[in-house]
């Protein structure tokens, strides 16, 4: 965790952005305590291909025992 005066981060703003890019915690203080905290956010997550989500989970059984069940009409059980 980096430590920054806030007379430090009012001159230094891009670096301490550069920090929680590099995904490190910056906290910044004000006569010695700490008052705020500048953290790195999550990436986007990565969006569903809902029609891809459709295709695949058509072909599911709508229970699991189902699977069995087509195993004794196949003669496999």
């Amino acid at each position: 965790m980096l430590l920054f005066s806030s007379s430090q981060a009012q001159t230094n703003l891009s670096e301490l952005i550069n920090h929680a890019i590099l995904g490190q915690e910056v906290t910044i203080t004000r006569d010695g305590i700490p008052v705020a905290k500048i953290v790195p956010i999550e990436p986007p997550k990565e969006k569903i291909d809902l029609e891809r989500m459709r295709a695949l989970t058509a072909k599911m059984k709508l229970y699991p025992g189902s699977f069995v069940e087509d195993m004794r009409a196949a003669g496999e059980l």
